[in-house]
């Protein structure tokens, strides 16, 4: 079923629809709907997933992994790969002035996004807490799953960013640490 999700208006996770409006745009570019009717319904879905990813683009939620109430690294870059694909996707539409909007949306969560970076750390935190409290659980994979999943091909908080090799060893680091199965391991990749 295609037909769009209906959320709460308060539901505590977002990354759920922001990964959904980038499956459905992908799809809509590698032209995998049939029929004018699917596309129809996928053009529903798609801006169903980006009005909602609008309208809680970095509200504190909880993570991926729905054990955290905080604002999240994955969260925010599947909202802001979300919001700026569906700016192209929009204007390619014709809907020019929903592309704006998304487009003035998403450049606003890049600054949400650096702040993410821990110069003292050397990587990116995985969440901030509303209290300004770290986290034992930095670095999280969760990091690293959010640049995958954005899609990102260049740029800031993309695969090529610098800081995502740095928080990479740092996660290397932290799994031949404290999990025993990789204690013997060297620290090469």
């Amino acid at each position: 079923d295609l037909s769009p999700l209906r959320h709460p208006p308060h539901s505590l996770q977002h990354d759920g629809p922001a990964a959904r409006a980038l499956v459905g745009m992908r799809a809509t570019k590698a032209r995998i709907s049939s029929t004018r009717k699917a596309e129809a319904r996928l053009h529903d879905l798609i801006r169903g997933d980006l009005d909602y990813t609008l309208a809680h683009a970095a509200e504190p939620c909880y993570d991926i992994w729905e054990e955290e109430f905080a604002l999240h690294y994955y969260t925010v870059l599947l909202q802001y790969a979300a919001l700026a694909f569906g700016s192209r996707w929009a204007v390619d539409r014709g809907e020019h002035d929903y592309g704006r909007c998304l487009w003035r949306a998403s450049d606003e969560l890049v600054t949400q996004l650096d702040a993410f970076w821990s110069a003292e750390q050397g990587m990116f935190r995985s969440r901030i807490f509303p209290s300004g409290d770290t986290s034992p659980k930095d670095p999280d994979f969760a990091i690293l799953m959010g640049v995958l999943h954005a899609g990102l091909i260049d740029g800031p908080h993309s695969i090529r960013d610098g800081r995502m090799f740095y928080t990479l060893g740092g996660l290397g680091v932290l799994f031949s640490t404290t999990l025993g199965i990789n204690g013997n391991r060297n620290n090469g990749f």
